[in-house]
């Protein structure tokens, strides 16, 4: 697993420096530490590849948050700006320095595939948290709380400079959304 999750944030790079149209298998392959045919035979091609770099990231990050918010240590709002540091401040630096950052986000935005299922569970495990810490007095409030953090998690994501950055807004908003 551990050498999955090693092998999709190479991929991620690979897409971020030359972007989705202009990755090549050979790129992929490199990147994979594997030939070409190899990338072929496991992957079928650059859009496979892609779909699983999605999903091994995401379900990488939603392993992390699950751990953070069952964390009853640590006080709520530094909870929910971890998961966000988790689920989308980490890869800033990537994203602000690649060339063709835009257009892997786009991509990744209008993918269609189970990566929603995984979106969708990260704003569930946000306003299980939130129902649980009693934060607003019914379910529907505490999940327009965690979609709007979600959200605004998002923009930050297209806007700060960089992980410290969007982690310093991020902590502005939390404070600012959760009572």
């Amino acid at each position: 697993m551990e050498n999955d999750y090693q092998d999709a944030i190479s991929v991620f790079q690979a897409f971020a420096l030359y972007g989705y149209k202009k990755t090549s298998m050979i790129s992929l392959a490199e990147a994979l530490s594997m030939s070409r045919q190899g990338a072929y035979k496991r992957f079928k091609n650059k859009e496979f590849i892609f779909n699983w770099m999605l999903e091994k990231l995401l379900s990488q990050a939603m392993t992390e948050v699950d751990l953070v918010l069952a964390d009853k240590g640590k006080a709520l709002h530094g909870r929910v700006a971890e998961v966000f540091d988790i689920w989308s401040g980490r890869f800033i630096e990537t994203l602000r320095s690649a060339p063709h950052a835009a257009e892997i986000v786009d991509r990744i935005s209008a993918n269609p595939s189970s990566n929603n299922e995984l979106l969708n569970a990260l704003v569930e495990a946000l306003k299980a948290t939130l129902i649980e810490e009693q934060l607003a007095p019914t379910e529907q409030e505490c999940e327009d709380i965690a979609f709007t953090l979600y959200m605004a998690s998002k923009g930050l994501t297209l806007t700060c400079e960089n992980r410290r950055d969007f982690n310093e807004k991020m902590q502005k908003l939390i404070s600012v959304i959760l009572p």
